[in-house]
């Protein structure tokens, strides 16, 4: 027997435990569950439509995946050929898993490693907790886990000879890496350039610097530009820093392990139970960091090792670079959150400053990785090879090397806890799928639905597309902003998570715009109920009196089920148009001074008719023409309305705003760098006998194009009306 072939069975007999420890063994496990709907809703719409982009939800405008389209296509076709989602995942996840488990072997051979410790060392890096702690955010673990094959491709363009087939690679992984995720596309680039950076200046004289500069350029290059390009954007938001800091790792969390999620430390009495509740940012920070025994191993390498210096220190900066990131701007240990302090972070509650907070604010890329902590799955690569330039260089004996692999292993194997998890994960996501499989009696294929009131809905994804309908709905926060931009008013103006007195009234106006043939009120939070089955129904007793109400009106139908109820026009009626609902509310009653502002005006007084929600200094007009309806029976004959209002002109741009009544102009002025507010008096005798005042701008401007993240287009800033005698 060959030693190819006696390697390929020993790889065979323990990637198993690669497998069991990622929680990705179809027909028995599954990695996660609310990441799974997510990503497969996007799966199925591709396999619905055809297409790159998902069509059955974040209507009207098609949906890009953020991430992780490396395993939704694969996902797409298993689902094609009619296999369950529960196993769809699972094997997508094990096929990479596969790949990784390959790379980090050939990584290893690359350096030098033997074949059945290079096998042991691809399991130590699969198995390790950065790995599967962060399944609960999808194609991230597989993108860490992919990081020794990325860095092999970069590697054989930087040390080896520039060849069409190492070109190939590197050109390949980059763009594998881009759509797997993007915080591992960011630390690949990131240990590349250390890698080139560190040839380069040992081998200055005699190094083909720009052939190779120039393969490594157009790699990165033209992977990023194919992700914006299908993204539709080249800018991407970034957070506040002191979410940096929130979500950077605890120095002790390195060192001491949790409870609960690793076997051999909880067995020793190593592990220290920890709480979410008394840590800034969130449990992810604490449950995957855990890198003693690799960090210690690297330590003792750079120092020591004297065989391969040049290597031994390469990795040392990738693994100093990723552990000094993970940290965030500012240094934490034993950093408590004091009660009611949210969860990011100010500078105050740290011990110093580490230098890295103008890297998180500024720098392209790196602005965009907000959860610090999930550096350290660079840190632990960069230790990693470091152990592997060890075993390489024969400075250990035998005995101590097979020692150490052990050592390592099983240092990493998964809690009891954590492989129960794995099966009650299925279990959720076979129970749900099963779930949504009995709704489609209630649906109609490629009808349009909204439900309301709409939230950061994951379930949606895979309900949407299981059922072949087209909702405005859609799961993920990144994915949630892109789709409200393009939502018509009529969904924006529901209000995010809101049940307020005028709900009824916005699902009666939905209806009669014709922009939904059905709404859906769902007595299940679809973001809980995407992590755990059975969801309970904590929205039935709010949502479903409303839908009765509804349901007893003529011209709207309900039905009920268990989960969720849904509206739609009786049989054979046609949209009537939303202002046939608005109109039928009375006027503006002008009795008393009215405010524009938070909690002082109905919404039903604006909905439908050009406005945002109202905040605490006034309400926006979102259209070049917003309407108000007032009571002119409340102004006495001669009398006049005051009416109080700013316009949205910042850095000395100029906006000419009319106010109309009918066919009467009653105000037509140009405002220019209004910083305050304006105030207005219309004579009675022009307003037109319903009482519609029009408030109309020549543009509308976003303060996003002014620096600020607020990408609305605003108008008028409507503050009081007041009646003149």
């Amino acid at each position: 027997m060959s030693n190819s072939l006696k390697t390929f069975l020993a790889g065979v007999v323990l990637f198993p435990l690669v497998l069991i420890t990622n929680g990705a063994i179809p027909g028995y496990m599954s990695p996660t569950t609310a990441q799974v709907f997510w990503l497969l809703g996007f799966s199925k719409s591709f396999a619905n439509f055809g297409s790159l982009y998902a069509h059955n939800f974040g209507f009207p405008d098609p949906a890009a995946i953020s991430f992780g389209m490396s395993a939704a296509l694969p996902a797409a076709v298993l689902l094609k050929i009619g296999v369950s989602p529960a196993n769809a995942y699972a094997a997508v996840f094990a096929a990479w898993l596969a790949v990784a488990f390959t790379g980090a072997f050939f990584f290893a051979r690359y350096i030098g490693v033997g074949r059945p410790a290079s096998l042991l060392s691809a399991a130590i890096w699969c198995t390790f907790p950065i790995v599967w702690q962060n399944n609960s955010f999808s194609t991230l673990a597989l993108g860490i886990a992919l990081l020794p094959l990325y860095h092999l491709s970069a590697m054989n363009v930087v040390f080896g000879r520039l060849s069409i087939i190492s070109t190939l690679s590197l050109f390949i992984t980059s763009f594998i890496s881009v759509f797997m995720d993007g915080y591992t596309f960011m630390m690949f680039a990131s240990g590349l350039s250390i890698i080139f950076l560190c040839k380069t200046m040992r081998d200055r004289n005699n190094f083909d610097f720009f052939p190779r500069a120039i393969v490594i350029s157009f790699s990165f290059f033209a992977s990023y530009m194919a992700y914006a390009l299908y993204e539709k954007t080249t800018s991407f938001s970034a957070e506040r820093i002191d979410f940096f800091r929130g979500w950077g790792a605890s120095l002790e969390f390195f060192f001491v392990p949790t409870a609960g999620i690793l076997a051999a430390p909880d067995f020793l009495g190593l592990s220290v139970s920890r709480v979410q509740d008394d840590y800034f940012g969130d449990a992810s920070t604490f449950i995957s960091t855990f890198c003693a025994g690799i960090a210690l191993v690297a330590i003792y390498g750079v120092v020591v090792l004297k065989e391969r210096k040049f290597l031994s220190i390469v990795f040392g900066l990738i693994a100093a670079a990723g552990f000094y990131m993970a940290l965030g701007p500012t240094v934490k240990f034993l950093t408590y959150r004091p009660a009611g302090v949210s969860q990011l972070m100010p500078a105050s509650y740290g011990w110093f400053e580490t230098g890295n907070a103008w890297i998180s604010e500024y720098l392209p890329g790196f602005k965009n990785i907000r959860a610090s902590y999930r550096w350290t799955a660079l840190g632990m690569f960069g230790a990693w090879a470091v152990f592997m330039v060890i075993l390489a260089s024969g400075k250990l004996s035998i005995n101590v090397r097979a020692a150490l692999l052990v050592l390592l292993l099983v240092f990493n194997i998964p809690s009891s806890q954590q492989l129960h998890a794995y099966t009650h994960f299925r279990g959720v996501v076979n129970e749900v799928t099963a779930e949504v499989a009995s709704w489609k009696p209630h649906f109609r294929h490629g009808e349009t639905v909204a439900f309301l009131p709409y939230g950061n809905d994951f379930l949606i994804n895979y309900i949407a597309s299981e059922l072949d309908i087209r909702t405005y709905n859609i799961g993920g926060d990144k994915n949630l902003a892109a789709a409200m931009a393009n939502w018509p008013d009529e969904m924006t103006n529901v209000g995010q998570g809101e049940i307020t007195p005028e709900f009824s009234i916005k699902v009666k106006a939905f209806l009669e715009s014709g922009k939904a043939d059905a709404i859906v009120l769902p007595y299940i939070d679809l973001l809980g109920a995407a992590h755990e089955w059975p969801a309970p129904n904590d929205r039935e007793k709010e949502l479903s009196p409303i839908a009765k109400s509804l349901d007893a009106e003529d011209r709207y139908d309900a039905v009920f089920t268990q989960n969720y109820a849904i509206i739609r026009l009786a049989h054979g009626l046609d949209p009537a148009g939303s202002l046939s609902v608005w109109n039928t509310m009375p006027p503006i009653n002008l009795g008393k001074p009215v405010n524009f502002v938070t909690g002082e005006i109905g919404e039903n007084y604006l909905a439908g008719r050009g406005w945002y929600p109202s905040e605490p200094i006034g309400t926006w007009s979102r259209e070049r023409q917003a309407s108000i309806l007032v009571d002119l029976d409340d102004i006495p004959n001669g009398g006049k309305l005051g009416v109080t209002f700013s316009v949205f002109t910042p850095e000395h741009t100029c906006t000419t705003v009319e106010i109309r009544s009918g066919t009467a102009v009653m105000l037509n002025r140009s405002y220019c760098g209004v910083s305050g507010w304006i105030s207005a008096e219309l004579p009675r005798a022009g307003l037109a006998p319903n009482g519609q005042l029009d408030f109309v701008v020549d543009q509308l401007r976003s303060p996003s194009s002014f620096g600020s993240k607020d990408t609305r287009m605003l108008g008028i800033l409507l503050k009081s009306l007041t009646v003149i005698k």
